[in-house]
């Protein structure tokens, strides 16, 4: 008995210090974890959400980009920020892809509380258990707005050019050394009868050609 009881007693010290080197480990693996996390939450915008969509959890960045505070939040559907003028094909798209258990990737244009729009790139993917059910979603999301609003002036710029552009009564033209004409107006496809830069590419390699051989006529 007194020889059984101390390998037991050995026994227990042992398994003491294997506790207190496991606990050390979780300790040291927690405080890492909450490294990720709050490198993460200090440089996106993030948020969790149950199975059926219902907001979990969102940092200070998602709270500050939305308008909503936390309590506003949580519990709510994530549409609560869904902009109404968002095609709804990208948000079946998106449950689709995340209920198969597949990473969805794109950009969504949102509503804040007070009604103005903001744009995020958007990474959203489904944490599993052991047993492969889906537990949440995580959405980690980075703010494209200032980009998307200067992609559009940009866009709405060029095509107020372009209007400009054809509507000119003379014939306009751009050319470079290297490529010849790059672009042409209406009333230079009007004038000359050609379709298109394709049509006038096909006949001829330089706009000279079209010039009449005269007195000021610039050789080619």
């Amino acid at each position: 008995v007194e020889t059984n009881s101390h390998e037991l007693h050995e026994a227990y010290k042992t398994i003491a210090k294997i506790n207190q080197s496991l606990k050390s480990e979780m300790g040291e693996q927690t405080v890492l974890l909450q490294h990720y996390k709050d490198a993460i939450d200090s440089g996106f915008i993030v948020s969790k959400t149950d199975p059926s969509g219902k907001i979990t959890y969102v940092n200070d960045a998602f709270c500050e980009l939305s308008g909503y505070s936390r309590q506003e939040l949580l519990q709510h559907a994530h549409n609560i920020i869904r902009h109404p003028d968002e095609d709804s094909m990208v948000f079946e798209e998106l449950w689709k892809t995340i209920k198969q258990k597949k990473i969805w990737r794109g950009s969504i244009r949102n509503r804040a509380k007070d009604g103005s729009s903001y744009y995020v790139d958007s990474t959203i993917f489904p944490v599993l258990n052991s047993a492969g059910d889906i537990l949440e979603f995580i959405a980690i999301r980075s703010d494209i707005t200032q980009r998307v609003l200067m992609e559009k002036r940009l866009d709405h710029q060029l095509r107020y050019n372009k209007m400009l552009f054809d509507d000119q009564e003379n014939i306009v033209l751009t050319i470079n050394e290297e490529r010849g004409v790059l672009e042409g107006n209406q009333k230079f496809f009007k004038t000359f009868d050609f379709d298109e830069m394709a049509d006038f590419k096909r006949q001829h390699e330089c706009v000279c050609e079209l010039f009449v051989d005269k007195e000021g006529f610039l050789k080619h």
